[in-house]
């Protein structure tokens, strides 16, 4: 996080470094957490003998409802919280449909050749 009113008084070039360097520190992260969040997983299957489980479809969609009711209720008591809530909303249904033809698609094309 930076503070937007001493980011814009920055001059250009820093305003460059600042954003540059907050990019890389993003991708840095998620690179990390995916390299580590792999390894860890691979630790529980082999070395603690972990079976991964699939929850059932009606557990799933009970968590969904749940969750809705709260953030429902937060975004009716919050003007904030429901401006938050309905951008998330937005760039979700925006990304899932373009990760149904990308990644999704992808992956998914990857585990079927993968098992022949």
């Amino acid at each position: 996080m930076v503070n937007k009113d001493a980011y814009e008084r920055l001059p250009d070039d820093l305003q460059s470094i600042v954003t540059n360097a907050a990019i890389a520190a993003n991708q840095l992260m998620l690179s990390e957490y995916t390299a580590r969040n792999n390894q860890a997983l691979s630790d529980l299957i082999e070395k603690h003998h972990v079976q991964l489980k699939v929850l059932p479809e009606e557990v799933l969609q009970q968590f969904y409802l749940e969750s809705k009711k709260v953030i429902d209720q937060l975004a009716k008591e919050d003007p904030l919280a429901k401006r938050i809530y309905e951008s998330y909303e937005k760039f979700a249904e925006q990304s899932e449909n373009y990760h149904k033809v990308s990644e999704q698609a992808y992956m998914e094309m990857r585990q079927r050749l993968h098992k022949k």
